[in-house]
């Protein structure tokens, strides 16, 4: 008898809001450094004390990512399975005339709530945090903002329809 498979998964840190703020001008920050710097550089033109501190830059932005991911909320995700994953796109066929749905070949409006609620009692999309019930996992699912729950649906699509790396493909 075959092993069972495990699941592919994977984590996904969901950031407090307030962290995105930081991180988004620490980031801008680090961008705009590095082009001066890019740019001097192409130039010659500019003394090394007018150069920006890149560096600098890049270990402030570091060290507010890892002090981000500290507070986030880890959410860890799992492929469904073929035969799950099958079922339940078919349960949310493209409506007609709809080009969204028809280009991804599901109903894009109901699709990502199942997909990230979908749990059968042997395999669930979100793998932690735990729920007491199928009722808590669709109020948590309700309760993510937009662009936590495109996060998260995109990489249970990743899980699900991504082929995995090939571990031998250096060397071939």
């Amino acid at each position: 008898m075959t092993e069972k498979r495990k699941p592919r998964s994977d984590d996904v840190p969901l950031f407090d809001p307030d962290d995105w703020a930081v991180l988004n001008d620490l980031r801008r920050a680090l961008q705009q450094a590095e082009e001066q710097a890019a740019n001097a550089e192409a130039l010659k033109s500019t003394t090394i004390g007018d150069l920006p501190d890149v560096d600098g830059a890049r270990a402030a932005y570091d060290e507010a990512l890892d002090a981000a991911i500290e507070r986030a909320e880890t959410v860890t995700l799992e492929d469904i399975g073929f035969g799950r994953w099958t079922d339940l796109v078919a349960k949310h066929p493209p409506r007609p005339g709809h080009e969204g749905d028809r280009e991804n070949g599901y109903n894009v409006l109901t699709f990502p709530r199942a997909l990230l609620g979908f749990n059968d009692g042997k395999r669930r999309t979100i793998a932690a945090p735990l729920f007491g019930s199928d009722e808590e996992r669709a109020d948590y699912v309700e309760d993510l903002n937009a662009a936590d729950a495109e996060a998260l649906f995109f990489k249970a699509m990743q899980l699900n329809r991504m082929q995995a790396a090939d571990p031998f493909a250096v060397a071939r």
